[in-house]
C-alpha cells in the first residue's frame, strides 16, 4: 500500500509540477536555459514584469538581474536530457533530495542524530 500511496503521490507531483512551470520563475530560468542550449545567449523570451512599461522593452533581452547558477544547471540538464519539461522538473526534484540528506548530514554531525532526523523531516515538508 505505501509503494502505491507513493506512486499516486508522484504521479499528482508531477502534473502539478508541469502546470506550474508554464508560468513560475521555473518558467523564467527554464527559458533562460532553453535560450543557452539553442543559440548560446543568456537571454529570455518570457515577459518578466507584466505590469510595467519596461516589459516591453525587457522582452527579449539580456537578463542580467537573474542569478546565473541555475540557469547553467538547467542548460547541462537539457543537453543531458533534452529540451523537456522533465529535465527541469528532475533536477528539481535532485536539489530538493540534495537539499533534505544536507540538512540530515549537518543536523546530525553537530547536535546528534535525533536533531539530523528532525531537521531532514523539517526540510523535507
Amino acid at each position: 500500500t505505501f509503494l502505491l500511496f507513493f506512486l499516486q503521490s508522484y504521479r499528482l507531483y508531477i502534473v502539478f509540477a508541469i502546470v506550474y512551470i508554464s508560468f513560475s520563475d521555473g518558467a523564467k530560468y527554464a527559458d533562460i536555459a532553453r535560450n543557452l542550449v539553442t543559440n548560446g545567449e543568456y537571454k529570455s523570451s518570457f515577459l518578466f514584469s507584466s505590469f510595467t512599461e519596461k516589459s516591453e522593452k525587457l522582452f527579449d533581452a539580456p537578463v542580467y538581474w537573474i542569478p546565473p547558477v541555475y540557469p547553467y544547471i538547467l542548460n547541462i540538464s537539457f543537453r543531458l536530457f533534452g529540451i523537456t519539461d522533465y529535465a527541469v522538473t528532475w533536477t528539481t526534484i535532485l536539489f530538493y533530495i540534495l537539499t533534505v540528506l544536507l540538512s540530515i548530514y549537518i543536523g546530525k554531525t553537530i547536535y546528534g542524530n535525533l536533531v539530523g532526523l528532525f531537521s531532514g523531516i523539517a526540510v523535507s515538508v
